[in-house]
C-alpha cells in the first residue's frame, strides 16, 4: 500500500472525497482514505477490474464521508492491489481526493 498524506491545520468536520481511475495488471483494487494511518471504514472500497482489450485491467474506485478532523490529523490516500506488479494512475487513469472544510 502506497500513501501521500496532508496535515490539518483548522479542526472542524470535513467531507473527504476520492475517485481514482486504474490502469494495470491487477484484477483486484481496494482503495481507502486513511485518518492518522488508520482506514476511515466509511471510504473503503473493493473493485474487480474489467479487462481491456490490451489485456490490462481498468477500474474505478470512489467513495464520500464526512469526519471530524483535529489540528495535526493526517489525511492520505492508500491504493493497493491483489498483484505486486503495475499499477498507473495517470496514463489512462487519474486520481483526485478532495479534503474540505464544511
Amino acid at each position: 500500500m502506497q500513501t501521500n498524506e496532508m496535515v490539518i491545520t483548522k479542526a472542524g468536520v470535513y467531507e473527504l472525497y476520492y475517485n481514482i481511475n486504474v490502469f494495470g495488471t491487477s484484477r483486484t483494487y481496494k482503495a481507502t482514505i486513511l485518518k492518522n494511518n488508520t482506514e476511515v471504514e466509511t471510504t473503503t472500497t473493493s473493485v474487480t477490474a474489467t479487462e481491456s482489450a490490451s489485456g490490462s485491467f481498468i477500474s474505478n474506485l470512489s467513495a464520500k464521508t464526512f469526519v471530524s478532523l483535529y489540528v495535526g490529523d493526517t489525511i492520505g490516500l492508500a491504493l493497493s492491489t491483489n498483484n505486486p506488479r503495475t499499477v498507473t494512475v495517470g496514463i489512462y487513469a487519474n486520481c483526485a481526493l478532495s479534503v474540505k472544510k464544511l
